[in-house]
């Protein structure tokens, strides 16, 4: 996570196994299910003792106080700059528009999906195997439903979901599920556990994952069809450019139109101002000036010029001049260009990307009849699908395939992503077992990140942050390779001399 969070930034020399690509499954993309099946390890691990020790329903308890605490720190630090500029355009936006882009990304990314997918497993915890594993394939067939009817499309617009939006805890239940699974095979045999066979189920699960994942292949474009997807991508970028262009217009002319109405507010407070500043000094000699000395006679003193003040006439400049700010504030060009603004925004929001398959979860039916099974073989995992070349290709660079609720992808936290991914954590989960409790190898950096591991989590983004802020993007790799070496340095630091003072940080 340290490794691929901080290269992210400086992608034109990292290798692409360590970025995140949102096409197919990278290294990078591996760390998230790794932590939804450590989680459902921990989870079924330490809900069993609590219910040994306080009951069923404390343990209950313990975990839903716990989840809820997630959801909050997740609330505290997955913040993105500020909604809106001002109050005016705060209350332009609505609440749904202002809501929504954290709820499909902000608020539910790591800790928020971990959150989500915690409460949505918390039924079956203690349930049976069998029970489990038809809990994650009800889940896994849910997430293809939805996707199917609509979350696939709405998770694609404006805002662009991340880790599969709001519904993503159907798919990454099924990581999570495989993690309690494990924990019961190492708690039932501590002595010889079955590492023969975790192993054969982690190949099994990423087997499944790579089936599922060929379901991409029937989304092939032909070269003329992709030439004709270009097309279309410029059309609706051209769309978007004239629409964004209007909403800036509009803004702009609403913007204007507020700074008329408070330099005119300005010119008639100016005025009040100046007419109550006569009428004290009209009302106080100087020598009583001199002898009320208490701020509390000063203002006896101005409040008895504003009363005398309010009962005659009132200034022509100022009937002037609030005439013209009744006639601004009257003036319904605003109330008009805010309802373009909102028509022209959901224009935007409709506008379905090109790039994404007309039907992406179920193709229809010419687009595979008549296909050998080899021509449905896809990519293997860590392998880019056929895609354009920046260095040959002019823009806009395309997938040579539709996007598809099928391909491995995070962002839409994909079915067969997370099932490739879980086994892939398994395997991982294994190696270490391997050399951590039959072999005895410690190495005290694991232990430091792995005893406090929610404290590296918020520390790495804060630190990252701040060492980040002194390399340019154009850094050569050695300066960039040092800056990570730094930033690890400090993590490690930070979370080592919070374990020296026994401060772990729970939930």
């Amino acid at each position: 996570m340290f490794l691929v969070n901080f290269l992210a930034a400086y992608d034109a020399w990292v290798p692409p196994v360590l970025l995140h690509h949102h096409t197919y499954c990278s290294y990078a993309d591996t760390i998230m299910p790794s932590f939804l099946f450590a989680v459902g390890f921990a989870m079924r691990l330490s809900f069993g003792r609590h219910v040994q020790a306080d009951g069923l329903a404390a343990g209950y308890a313990r975990m839903v106080r716990r989840i809820l605490g997630l959801f909050l720190v997740a609330f505290a630090i997955y913040v993105e700059g500020q909604v809106a500029d001002n109050w005016h355009d705060l209350a332009a936006l609505g609440p749904w528009n202002v809501v929504s882009p954290y709820l499909k990304r902000h608020w539910l990314d790591t800790l928020g999906q971990i959150a989500l997918t915690s409460l949505w497993i918390l039924p079956v915890i203690r349930a049976g195997v069998r029970v489990r594993i038809l809990f994650a394939v009800v889940s896994a067939g849910l997430s293809v439903w939805l996707s199917h009817w609509f979350s696939y499309h709405w998770a694609n617009t404006d805002p662009v979901g991340l880790d599969g939006g709001p519904l993503g805890f159907l798919s990454w239940a099924v990581p999570t599920i495989l993690g309690t699974i494990t924990c019961d095979a190492i708690v039932d045999a501590p002595a010889r556990p079955p590492l023969l066979r975790l192993t054969l189920v982690a190949f099994l699960v990423m087997a499944i994952g790579y089936v599922f994942s060929c379901g991409t292949r029937v989304y092939d474009l032909s070269p003329a069809e992709l030439q004709r997807l270009k097309e279309q991508a410029r059309a609706q970028e051209a769309e978007r450019t004239r629409l964004n262009a209007k909403i800036d217009a509009a803004r702009k002319a609403i913007s204007a139109h507020q700074a008329d109405e408070r330099r005119v507010e300005d010119q008639i407070a100016d005025l009040r101002r100046e007419q109550l500043r006569a009428k004290v000094a009209e009302s106080t000699s100087q020598r009583d000036a001199d002898r009320a000395g208490s701020e509390r006679d000063r203002t006896k003193t101005i409040d008895e010029a504003e009363r005398q003040l309010s009962a005659e006439p009132p200034d022509s400049r100022v009937v002037k001049l609030s005439a013209a700010l009744e006639a601004l504030k009257g003036d319904d060009e605003t109330r008009r260009l805010e309802i373009d603004i909102a028509d022209w925004r959901a224009e935007l929001h409709n506008i379905r990307e090109a790039k994404l398959a007309p039907s992406p979860v179920v193709p229809p039916r010419e687009s595979w009849q008549g296909r050998t099974w080899q021509s449905l073989l896809a990519e293997p995992p860590f392998v880019q699908p056929p895609a354009d070349d920046p260095r040959i290709d002019p823009p806009p660079y395309m997938m040579h395939r539709y996007w598809n609720y099928w391909m491995m992808t995070q962002r839409g936290g994909a079915i067969s992503y997370t099932t490739f991914a879980g086994g892939f954590a398994l395997l991982v989960y294994v190696g270490f077992y391997v050399l951590a409790d039959m072999l005895g190898i410690r190495i005290g950096v694991f232990r430091t990140f792995g005893t406090n591991a929610l404290a590296a989590y918020l520390l790495h983004g804060i630190i990252g942050g701040a060492v980040k802020s002194f390399i340019p993007q154009d850094a050569p790799a050695w300066y960039v390779i040092t800056a990570l070496c730094f930033d690890f340095f400090l993590i490690w630091l930070f979370v080592r001399t919070l374990e020296k003072n026994k401060i772990f940080l729970r939930v």
